[in-house]
């Protein structure tokens, strides 16, 4: 980020409210953070694409095969 970027930035976040937090709650979000930031998306997050695939491949090895069938 230049410098040029930083006075674009403080003029955008003069016209925004500011956030009025409790300083528990404040702890509380910067504490989930801290722990989330660096981990990257969740192992099960993959699951989901493979099992799309899995069903997408079986659909059209059963199609083929009625195809192969009715053209015998």
């Amino acid at each position: 980020m230049n410098e040029d970027d930083a006075t674009k930035l403080a003029d955008l976040a003069k016209g925004l409210p500011s956030a009025d937090l409790d300083v528990p709650s404040a702890e509380r979000i910067a504490q989930a953070t801290r722990r989330s930031v660096g981990h990257g998306p969740p192992k099960i997050r993959f699951v989901l694409p493979i099992l799309v695939g899995l069903l997408v491949t079986i659909t059209l090895g059963w199609a083929l095969f009625h195809v192969y069938a009715a053209l015998r």
